[in-house]
């Protein structure tokens, strides 16, 4: 079920929070990261932040088609309708992006 917002949260704490664990987390633990994102703006912060070469982001519907290539869920399409289902604004894009990371620790 979907959180409800904090009076006075902003509408982008979401996108805010990730987007401040990676910046001020992730080089203190080392990469790589996977970000599953829906909002479109997602990969922004990630590319302005000069996070590419150790972050892996991809949309949640591409995620879940990977997950059934692979054994791990019987059907994606499933698992896609529960999720529209309960989230109102579940992207339909079947877009997927992923930035390889270029080094590991």
């Amino acid at each position: 079920m979907r959180r409800s917002r904090v009076a006075g949260e902003p509408a982008d704490a979401g996108e805010r929070a990730i987007r401040d664990w990676l910046v001020d987390i992730l080089p203190a633990v080392g990469g790589p990261a996977l970000v599953i994102y829906e909002d479109k703006k997602m990969p922004k912060p990630i590319q302005r932040e000069q996070l590419t070469d150790i972050v892996v982001i991809v949309t949640t519907r591409a995620m879940l088609a990977f997950a059934e290539e692979r054994g791990l869920i019987p059907s994606a399409e499933d698992v896609w309708n529960t999720i529209v289902v309960r989230a109102a604004g579940a992207s339909q894009s079947r877009d997927i992006r992923v930035v390889h990371p270029t080094r590991t620790r």
